[in-house]
């Protein structure tokens, strides 16, 4: 960490930081291998941007957008091979995309649970509850009159993300809603604030946590 604030963030250099395998990509290996708290340790760093794909497409796209920055920037890479949703032409500009609208409930997820995000959507479209799903890929400038926008028309506000509740995209959403003057209900959907000892597969900790 201090290699990075030092040696890049302080002196505003140009270099891409890859994070390989965040969140619980490398769950069976335990604490070792978990990035779980890595959003919190970039977002506290002055001129250092944050990207978090979801796909193969988003991922290249991102790169390419932190490599032209030209400032200090972290790119969460997921070790997953995951079936895109994302294409080519995609605009990646604001930071989020809203791939489904709704108005009862906005979920803002990022990451791999954006898949889940859809899915559960999904269902809770056929009990006739209506879900915008939104994927924030850049955690870091958030777009805060944008995404105040994206929450004003719901009555909740759902954030999903493989990253401890301290810090991350959950911590952000919650500071942006408490300085604007919206106000949903809000809930935050995490792990939890503690180390995961031991050996388990994603899936199984998604499952437990609530993912």
């Amino acid at each position: 960490l201090e290699h990075i604030k030092l040696d890049i963030c302080v002196g505003n250099l140009p270099v891409v930081i890859l994070g390989v395998g965040p969140g619980l990509a490398y769950g069976a290996d335990g604490p070792t291998h978990h990035g779980t708290e890595d959003v919190a340790i970039m977002r506290a760093l002055p001129n250092m941007t944050i990207f978090n794909p979801c796909d193969g497409i988003s991922t290249a796209a991102l790169v390419r957008a932190a490599y032209d920055l030209g400032s200090p920037a972290y790119v969460r890479v997921d070790k997953e091979n995951i079936q895109p949703i994302y294409s080519p032409t995609d605009d990646f500009d604001c930071g989020f995309k809203i791939w489904q609208e709704g108005t009862d409930v906005t979920v803002l997820s990022t990451g791999v649970l954006t898949f889940q995000a859809l899915a559960a959507a999904e269902t809770l479209a056929s009990e006739g509850v209506s879900v915008r799903v939104v994927d924030v890929f850049r955690l870091k400038p958030l777009d805060e009159g944008k995404l105040i926008d994206v929450m004003k028309e719901s009555g909740a506000v759902l954030v999903c993300e493989e990253h401890t509740p301290n810090g991350g995209l959950a911590s952000a959403i919650g500071n942006i809603i408490a300085q604007s003057r919206l106000n949903p209900k809000f809930r935050a959907a995490t792990l939890p604030d503690v180390y995961l000892l031991g050996s388990a597969s994603r899936a199984w900790a998604h499952d437990k946590f609530g993912l």
